[in-house]
């Protein structure tokens, strides 16, 4: 299946209702941003790396996102109104790690990201670590703070052989949620503000990927293991989890999730079995198309859902249907 990489904001000014970013399909080199409803496209940024990840900033002034350039990787920063980038990587980082999957705080004065190292031990072995830098800077577009910028692995503590799989600040800013690469993947919740300090969780299910709340109170995660996909849903304050066996969706893999900014509703795209909607209130569904869709998102202002079909289109549609 192709890889678009969708991003939404509602423009600061109004000007342009809503806006998008798009890493198309053909090799992930160049960054897009389509202003809708003018459908106008314009290349925010290309190179002959992969680019991953993009994020805007809750401001909408900034785009986080990473370029990988063997055998490294950096996290770079977009300025889409002066059609301009830069790499942001702290330069003490840069000449020894790869750095990778940047995600914003909800206040855009720090970002969280995962950097790894390989060396040859004294033993002949090659051992591999990746530790979470958390990187703070007022103003981001100042290149005279690139290098006074402080690169503080301390604070968490969290180093690991295995690598990271998504790194997601939550939106009251009080966690960090990490995925680690075990097998399976683990979740564990980092408070940013308290060095060396990190509670891996227990889960009933066994997650593919996951998401916040836009409250910041729960994460959401599938589990995949079985041949009815499980929707699993965990309370970060009070341990208490809840799931929901997804028998339509049954056969179906690497299922995204999106949720909605307004409603208690969930996007479910399937690489089977089309595009859902999900209420986990009332555990009703009804389904938007039967289509291969290989990326899906709410719009910021739970309007509309922007999706791409297997092969085909960038499709744009009501939240309501």
């Amino acid at each position: 299946m192709s890889s678009w990489l969708l991003l939404w904001r509602v423009d600061e000014d109004d000007l342009y209702p809503q806006r998008v970013v798009i890493i198309p399909a053909t090799q992930n080199r160049a960054l897009y941003q389509i202003d809708i409803p003018e459908r106008r496209q314009r290349l925010l940024a290309a190179n002959a790396s992969t680019i991953s990840g993009p994020q805007w900033s809750s401001n909408g002034r900034y785009i986080i996102y990473t370029s990988f350039s063997s055998p490294l990787a950096d996290v770079y920063l977009a300025l889409p109104q002066r059609h301009y980038t830069r790499r942001i990587t702290a330069d003490v980082a840069s000449r020894v790690y790869g750095c990778e999957q940047p995600s914003w705080a909800p206040d855009d004065r720090a970002i969280a990201y995962a950097c790894g190292f390989s060396f040859v031990d004294l033993t002949g072995s090659y051992q591999h670590h990746y530790t979470l830098i958390i990187q703070d800077q007022p103003n981001w577009w100042r290149k005279d703070i690139q290098h006074t910028t402080f690169l503080r692995p301390q604070r968490t503590g969290l180093t690991t052989t295995v690598g990271f799989d998504g790194i997601l600040w939550s939106p009251r800013g009080d966690w960090i949620a990490v995925g680690i690469r075990h097998h399976p993947l683990q979740i564990w919740l980092l408070r940013p503000n308290e060095p060396n300090t990190f509670y891996p969780l227990t889960l009933e299910g066994i997650p593919n990927q996951f998401i916040w709340s836009s409250d910041g109170k729960t994460i959401f995660y599938i589990d995949e293991t079985t041949p009815t996909p499980t929707l699993h849903r965990y309370d970060v304050d009070t341990n208490q989890q809840k799931s929901w066996a997804l028998e339509w969706l049954r056969g179906s893999s690497f299922i995204m999730l999106d949720e909605s900014p307004v409603q208690d509703q969930l996007l479910l795209a399937a690489n089977v079995r089309g595009l859902y909607v999900f209420e986990w209130d009332t555990a009703r569904y009804y389904q938007l198309s039967d289509e291969i869709i290989t990326e899906a998102q709410w719009s910021s202002d739970g309007r509309y859902i922007l999706y791409h079909v297997d092969g085909g289109p960038l499709r744009l549609m009501p939240a309501d249907g």
